[in-house]
């Protein structure tokens, strides 16, 4: 699982820096990049298919090449200012993550979403 952690950590600093360039205007043009052309450079064996919110920024990653995991394989990471969701008149202050793994087991999780 820690591919996963490591495929979002590159996706985190893209919604970051296109939220701090251009706002909400910016994420939704990283959304749809990542799923476009640029979805094919970011899967692998274990990540099936990665999004990001044009609405919120949350990059969701479906691990569905891990079989232990069966249909509960979705990592949800998503960013938030002072514990309330990005937005163009929320942006002030220094993003957080927080990830969201709840249909997977814990002992699955990668450290970060423990």
């Amino acid at each position: 699982m820690s591919e996963g952690s490591v495929a979002a950590s590159s996706l985190k600093i893209g919604v970051t820096d296109m939220f701090a360039d251009s706002g909400m205007a910016g994420v939704s043009a990283y959304s749809t990049e990542i799923g476009g052309a640029e979805q094919a450079n970011l899967l692998t064996e274990k990540i099936t298919a990665v999004a990001v919110n044009p609405g919120t920024g949350a990059i969701t990653l479906t691990m569905g090449g891990i079989p232990q995991l069966a249909a509960a394989n979705t990592l949800v990471f998503t960013p938030t200012i002072n514990n309330n969701p990005i937005s163009n008149a929320n942006s002030a202050g220094t993003i957080e993550w927080k990830c969201d793994a709840s249909t997977i087991l814990d002992k699955y999780l990668p450290a970060v979403c423990r």
